[in-house]
């Protein structure tokens, strides 16, 4: 059940090295809540932010509510959240990929810094730090990463698709793809959204649903597959 309006968790990585974890203060943090476009039925988890103070000062004026603070990364809870916000670097943000990874499709992450190796972001944006505890102001540019849906494999056609097969081949966002029929292939490269996937120039759209991937949008060469429907395939092969 989705948690009341406005919940915040605070998730501080005290364990984290001064290297590794620093506060976020509130402007940058109200920029990168911004950035994922929080919202205030959005649950928000905030790792390594040192003590917090920053991230909840700016949920509170953004409206996202009441926060709740928990303390130690394990009770971060990453697969109930919609907005994660990194503040750590190095080693520490490359090893806390692999959970976002597998967080919920669409989950949105965001950090002031290019801190997961080559999962490029979705979109940038500049912010602008003001002058804190003696340090100068500076510009810095806030990253956010949409989590991508797991949609590699093969999927068998459905209905007037029977004997299709959408065979996805994932790396990251980046998705490389085929529709099979008897002998005749075609191909396709696209990026994924969450769990909508936009591909060969704006002629091919496909939105996920649990085990099912819908063609929402197919011109041009892909008109054939409007609207048809894919199930992913439990046991590695299609019916024939």
């Amino acid at each position: 059940m989705r948690a009341p309006l406005g919940r915040l968790l605070a998730a501080l990585c005290l364990a984290a090295s001064p290297a590794t974890a620093a506060n976020l203060a509130e402007p940058a943090a109200k920029a990168l809540l911004q950035l994922a476009r929080a919202t205030p039925a959005d649950a928000v988890v905030a790792i390594g932010a040192g003590d917090a103070a920053g991230v909840l000062s700016a949920a509170t004026r953004l409206g996202v509510g009441r926060p709740r603070v928990t303390e130690g990364p394990e009770q971060a809870d990453i697969p109930s959240a919609d907005v994660v916000v990194v503040a750590l670097e190095g080693e520490a943000a490359l090893r806390l990929r692999p959970l976002l990874l597998v967080a919920k499709p669409g989950t949105r992450v965001v950090a002031l810094a290019a801190v997961m190796g080559d999962w490029q972001a979705d979109r940038k944006m500049p912010i602008e730090l003001p002058a804190s505890g003696g340090d100068p102001a500076r510009k810095a540019l806030g990253h956010l990463w949409i989590v991508p849906s797991n949609l590699n494999g093969d999927w068998c056609g459905q209905g007037a698709a029977g004997g299709a097969v959408l065979r996805i081949s994932q790396r990251l966002q980046a998705v490389d793809g085929a529709f099979t029929k008897a002998t005749k292939a075609l191909r396709f490269a696209g990026r994924i959204d969450g769990t909508r996937v936009a591909a060969a120039g704006g002629r091919l759209a496909l939105e996920q649903s649990g085990d099912l991937l819908r063609v929402t949008t197919a011109q041009g060469n892909y008109a054939a597959y409007r609207g048809a429907t894919f199930l992913r395939t439990c046991c590695g092969t299609c019916p024939s």
